[in-house]
């Protein structure tokens, strides 16, 4: 077994990467649980709408990350890690930059965001925005580390973030929404410092006394479609609070808030096979059998280790609820759906995140016909928590079987092409 492993560099990795997030996952989940146990189930409700825009924040952050992966990874492939050290530099200072627009125009828009979402605490919103702007740089590091397969210290530093945060987050607990932003804010600092020195020693490596030139267009040209793949496909599983927190009373959001955050544990179970499927396949991108042999290893693993937590949401939901959020246990009925919706975009995100990999681009316009169709379902019609939980099993599925379909024609395209290539050379000789 140890010896496949160690043979298997793709399972291997995903072993340490899922490992890494998942014991993160875990102290995440017991920050949001002490949370939970102290806020009431209005205030809790404030704090997961906060959460949902770092959740969709997380957009930019998997982007920056994918695509810094992308062309190191490129460059190692094509004999041009020279160009590394200045792909580092330049992406950082642009980052910088755009962080400190973003400050001064989320800042200006807080009065409006606190009425709309009913916060009351401008302050909470401020230090939300501050730690959404400090966070662009830290992909750029693990961008680094993911392209290089240093996926040690690229799973660590997810396990140090979450320690950080769940210990600032207890010390300051008190504080109530500021304080919980607080910890969020010192994980995020922490984690840049952490993750700094290994990436920095990779990049150095790669410096050269030739005078080198890098043109970012690139860069720019692959990282579109990225942006409106990942912004659609998260906003599928970040829209539905918001809505449930605007029209919705404070204990129902309450109560939802516990069963999306209970549901994504299982996307965050599954998801960390991503990260090392998305250099491997872009790596294997001009070998169509092993690039698809990744693929559905990576469908493979998500289809095992999602089964096991959703089975257990349908099985004993009311025993779950009772014995993590005891104050929550009326949405129990629907936590197996709930699990259920995270899974599906669990597989959702794998095969989206392939075809980004290999550069069919083309694929982020499924993920945005389907986002399009739950802000018209949820916008128009909320009758109940059921209701919006039933309309994202039905949206995330359809999502799954129009990016199967789009897989499935991908690969008989490429079939026939091979089988063309194999007739020309066969009629050549």
């Amino acid at each position: 077994m140890i010896k496949k492993l160690k043979n298997n560099s793709f399972l291997l990795n995903t072993l340490i990467t899922t490992a890494g997030i998942i014991f993160a996952s875990v102290l995440n989940y017991l920050f949001q649980y002490f949370m939970a146990k102290y806020y009431s189930k209005e205030a809790y409700g404030g704090l997961q709408t906060l959460f949902s825009f770092i959740y969709l924040f997380s957009v930019p952050l998997n982007v920056i990350q994918n695509c810094v992966a992308f062309f190191v990874t490129r460059y190692i492939q094509e004999k041009k890690s020279n160009l590394i050290p200045m792909l580092f530099s330049r992406v950082t200072t642009i980052f910088i930059k755009i962080a400190g627009i973003f400050i001064i125009l989320f800042t200006l828009s807080i009065p409006l965001l606190d009425k709309f979402l009913n916060l009351n605490s401008p302050v909470a919103l401020f230090l939300l925005g501050v730690y959404l702007c400090t966070y662009l740089l830290i992909p750029i590091n693990r961008g680094i580390l993911q392209g290089y397969f240093r996926f040690i210290p690229f799973a660590f530093s997810f396990i140090i973030e979450a320690v950080l945060r769940l210990s600032f987050g207890l010390l300051l607990i008190n504080l109530g929404l500021e304080g919980a932003m607080i910890a969020t804010i010192i994980s995020g600092a922490g984690i840049y410092a952490l993750t700094y020195f290994p990436t920095r020693k990779l990049v150095r490596s790669e410096l050269s006394k030739e005078k080198v030139t890098l043109s970012l267009k690139p860069f720019a040209k692959f990282i579109t479609p990225v942006v409106l793949a990942y912004a659609f496909f998260t906003g599928m599983y970040t829209f539905d609070m918001i809505i449930v927190k605007h029209f919705f009373t404070g204990e129902e959001a309450g109560n939802y808030a516990i069963l999306a955050l209970l549901g994504k544990i299982v996307f965050w179970t599954i998801s960390p096979v991503v990260n090392v499927l998305f250099p491997s396949s872009a790596k294997e991108k001009q070998n169509f059998k092993k690039s698809i042999h990744f693929l559905w290893l990576a469908m493979g693993i998500t289809a095992s280790f999602g089964l096991p937590s959703v089975a257990l949401f349908f099985g004993v939901p009311q025993l779950l609820m009772h014995y993590l959020f005891p104050s929550y246990t009326f949405g129990a009925h629907l936590l197996g759906w709930a699990g259920s919706v995270m899974w599906l975009a669990g597989f959702s995100y794998v095969l989206i995140n392939y075809h980004l990999s290999i550069e069919n681009t083309k694929i982020y316009r499924l993920p945005l016909a389907f986002f399009t169709l739950e802000v018209l379902a949820l916008s128009f019609v909320h009758y109940s928590l059921e209701q919006v939980v039933y309309t994202l099993i039905a949206l995330q599925a359809g999502l799954l079987l129009s990016l199967l379909w789009f897989t499935y024609s991908y690969m008989k395209k490429q079939k026939h092409g091979e089988l063309q290539s194999h007739d020309l050379i066969t009629r050549t000789v």
